[in-house]
Order: C-alpha cells, then sequence, then structure tokens
C-alpha cells in the first residue's frame, strides 16, 4: 500500500525540528546529507537525491506496515549541502547536521553498509540518529539485507523507541557478531533468540 508523503529540499546550515506525531504520520522528520559525499557534479548530486527520497519512501512503507497501518513518514525534510548546485525550495538559517534524524554519510570499508543506530542505553531508550552509509544505495548491497523497507523501518523503531538490533557486525565494537559466554567459555552469536531453546550447532562459515 502507498502511504502519501510530502518530501521538502532545502539548503541549510541548521534546521530546528522534531518529530512529531500529527494524525497518523511522522512530522518534522529531517534527513540531511553528508557534504563529504563524492558528488560533485549537478547529475551526481540529483542522483544522491533521487536515491534518497526512494529510499525515504520505502521506509515510510516500511514503518507504515511494522505500524500495524497506522503510522507512517508524512512530512519529511531533506537537507543538501550548502555546496550543491541543485534545485532547492528554500535556504534556512542555522545547524542540521546535528539535528538531523537520518544522516546519508560517505561510508568506507571501516563502516557497516547497512543503516545503523548507536544505542541510547538500555533497551527501550531513544537511540542516535539513523546513519545510512552511501554505498547502502547500491541495489546489490540492499541485497545483502532484504527488503530496504524492512531495514529501514528496524533502524527507525530503533531510534525513535530504543528497540534493539537483532543481529550485529563484524568488527564492531558497540554491536559485535559475537561475543563470549563466560559460564561455558563459548563464543555465541549476538542474538534476540534464547540461546538454549536453539537445537544444533553454530559453524564459523
Amino acid at each position: 500500500m502507498k502511504v502519501a508523503m510530502v518530501v521538502v529540499m532545502v539548503v541549510a546550515m541548521v534546521v530546528e525540528a522534531e518529530v512529531v506525531v500529527d494524525g497518523s504520520g511522522y512530522s518534522g522528520v529531517v534527513v540531511a546529507i553528508s557534504p563529504n559525499l563524492p558528488a560533485t557534479t549537478t547529475e551526481q548530486q540529483e542522483k544522491v537525491i533521487a536515491d534518497v527520497k526512494e529510499l525515504v519512501t520505502a521506509a515510510s512503507e516500511g514503518i507504515f506496515r511494522a505500524n500495524f497501518n497506522l503510522l507512517y513518514l508524512a512530512e519529511v525534510t531533506v537537507v543538501v549541502p550548502a555546496g550543491w548546485k541543485v534545485t532547492h525550495e528554500e535556504t534556512l538559517p542555522g545547524e542540521s547536521w546535528e539535528v538531523a534524524d537520518i544522516v546519508i554519510v560517505e561510508g568506507g570499508a571501516a563502516t557497516p553498509s547497512a543503516p545503523l543506530v548507536r544505542a541510547g542505553g538500555v533497551c527501550g531508550v531513544r537511540g542516535g540518529r539513523v546513519e545510512v552509509p552511501y554505498d547502502y544505495f547500491d541495489p546489490n548491497v540492499q541485497a545483502l539485507y532484504g527488503d530496504p523497507g524492512k531495514v529501514m523501518a528496524q533502524a527507525w523503531l530503533q531510534y525513535r523507541y530504543g528497540v534493539y538490533e537483532e543481529h550485529g557486525y563484524p568488527g564492531d565494537t558497540a554491536f559485535p557478531l559475537s561475543y563470549r559466554h563466560l559460564p561455558t567459555n563459548a563464543t555465541r552469536p549476538s542474538l534476540c533468540t534464547d540461546w538454549d531453546s536453539l537445537k544444533g550447532g553454530w559453524l564459523d562459515a
């Protein structure tokens, strides 16, 4: 099911906005694009913006399904770097990067390719903003993680409501792929499943 969404393009150093639930949708959502992305030409910048709009649309539909068709992204402001040449609706004063809910970052080998949210503390505590490496927009990378709408919905729920990850990342100290179970001195994968209820063994493939 398609859901209606308003996307506004702005150039800003800062946007002061707070996400609120207005009726059946989230309003005041800010997506900021890093000026460090390798997009110097108008064509490259337009490609980035088109990718962002497509992902935000998928995220909205994924959130809508995850919330039992109750909530979606109703109003989204996309903040482009001040030096970009693309067409935008308006220029706003202030800082946007620091208050953005979702940021598009340059990514790289040291960064997980999937959207990531740093935990804000214990389960139920709102996490940090959603960081989306730009290499995640590659369809081949997205295919590794499944439906982008579901991936973004999971990141959004973790960001807004402190819902923890269901898996870890290789080499990530905050969200490790595995951990050492001290009572048995065994290596176990980071899962949401009750380990003692599982049957079989874990193979390092």
